[in-house]
């Protein structure tokens, strides 16, 4: 009922047309789903669901809380109740904990899986970020620009041509 309260409210100011969304995939009940389809048959709802990666060690390595099954969940209950919903999944690559074909990996799931759009960026260690003080304490490897372009390339290559990128860093 939160939900609808504040959505309700934004969608009715004026000059606002629609709704862009972010959450992970382990915070998305049904009823949240449920709510989101009655606003698309409206309004325009874009959810961004932040996967970062489809690979449980790459998860876990992240501490993102939740593991690759409630990311097919997530995304297979939304092409199922909520068809109107523009479905966007974010990924990160260049963990090292990623296996060699995450990223073609990654597509192909999601060709299969509903989603509209993807966005891309390359794991970045950030100042004052939990993963700035870890990566401090036991450095680990990151992607050169050629090595991230050819992940991007990768997924590219796999991913069906009517999924597109709403954002590639």
């Amino acid at each position: 009922e939160y939900l609808r309260q504040i959505y309700g409210a934004a969608l009715a100011e004026p000059g606002i047309s629609g709704l862009c969304i972010g959450t992970r995939p382990d915070c998305l009940p049904d009823a949240a789903i449920d709510l989101l389809e009655e606003l698309a048959q409206r309004s325009y709802v874009s959810l961004e669901l932040g996967i970062q990666s489809f690979e449980n060690p790459t998860l876990e390595w992240l501490t993102r809380g939740h593991d690759r099954d409630s990311s097919i969940d997530a995304l297979q209950r939304l092409k199922k109740r909520a068809p109107h919903v523009h479905t966007c999944a974010h990924f990160m690559f260049g963990s090292p904990t990623d296996s060699p074909t995450a990223p073609r990996d990654a597509a192909l799931l999601l060709n299969e899986l509903g989603v509209k759009g993807a966005k891309l960026h390359q794991v970045m260690v950030l100042d004052h970020t939990e993963l700035a003080r870890r990566y401090r304490e036991q450095p680990f490897p990151t992607l050169s620009i050629d090595e991230y372009g050819a992940q991007v390339a990768d997924f590219l290559t796999h991913l069906k041509p009517e999924i597109y990128l709403e954002r590639l860093c």
